[in-house]
């Protein structure tokens, strides 16, 4: 066995797909590695898993531009001849942006979103700062239901032609989903567009 790696995978998620979940995903992308024959190491124990992990799960209904997976591989293989077979294995609506060696920043700093509007209908900005600043949300996680203030999770807001920009921190205290956010803004999410469009990690 040669030696091992560890590979920084960058993917698209569009269509249909933006709609299953984050653990669909996950599959999707374990059985296009073990179709292509890349040689991911594996978890030790009863029932060993592939080992891919991912910085952030994505909310289910929202596309992305941005998905990051860090992969161990058992040993080392070109990253071009990674991109090809996971590009072959695949599907389109799962597009592989770039792979290349691991290393560096592993947790989400912070997030941008992009929610198209209809036309017409953007927020008035000094609506949007005034909303930043005032408003909370009860936040639920493992069952527990918290009122935090948006601008301690929020850093930026703001409209850009017809779309809506929302850049959500992460911190200790967890963060915030982008429905969240626009059930804040009064914006239901099942009106609107969402796309992640840029992942900062730390």
């Amino acid at each position: 066995m040669g030696i091992s790696q560890e590979i920084r995978l960058t993917f698209g998620k569009d269509g249909d797909l933006a709609f299953i979940s984050h653990r669909n995903v996950a599959s999707l992308l374990e059985r296009a590695i073990r179709r292509a024959g890349i040689p991911v190491a594996h978890s030790q124990g009863y029932n060993p898993r592939p080992r891919i992990s991912f910085p952030s799960a994505l909310e289910t209904g929202i596309a992305s531009d941005c998905e990051v997976a860090f992969v161990r591989l058992e040993e080392r293989c070109e990253t071009d001849w990674l991109a090809e077979r996971l590009r072959k294995n695949l599907p389109e609506e799962i597009a592989v942006k770039d792979v290349g060696e691991a290393g560096g920043p592993r947790s989400v700093k912070w997030a941008r979103y992009e929610v198209e509007l209809p036309e017409g209908a953007g927020p008035d900005q000094n609506d949007l700062d005034r909303a930043l600043e005032s408003r909370s949300i009860e936040r639920t996680r493992s069952g527990k239901t918290t009122e935090v203030k948006l601008a301690n999770y929020v850093r930026t807001l703001k409209t850009d032609g017809g779309s809506l920009v929302m850049e959500i921190v992460s911190g200790e205290k967890g963060s915030l989903r982008p429905s969240e956010v626009l059930e804040a803004l009064a914006l239901p999410p099942c009106d609107t567009a969402v796309r992640r469009t840029h992942v900062e990690l730390v």
